[in-house]
């Protein structure tokens, strides 16, 4: 089984990414909380080149994933 690799997983750089863009506000609640972290994977969502640039970051290719999912036997 193989380990958890962050720099592999282009949703982990997404995550980090909000994060980031998050650290400088103060909610007065989960609802404030739910409605920022909304409209910033929305901004995202109309970023393609941040997300893409998610992906570039890993140096995984569709064929070393597709052998790398494939159940062990």
């Amino acid at each position: 089984m193989l380990t958890y690799a962050p720099d592999l997983n282009p949703v982990a750089a997404t995550w980090s990414s909000l994060r980031a863009a998050l650290l400088d506000f103060a909610v007065h609640g989960i609802e404030e909380l739910t409605a920022l972290v909304k409209h910033r994977l929305k901004c995202m969502q109309y970023q393609p080149e941040l997300l893409t640039g998610f992906i570039a970051k890993t140096v995984l290719t569709a064929g070393v994933v597709a052998v790398l999912g494939r159940p062990r036997g």
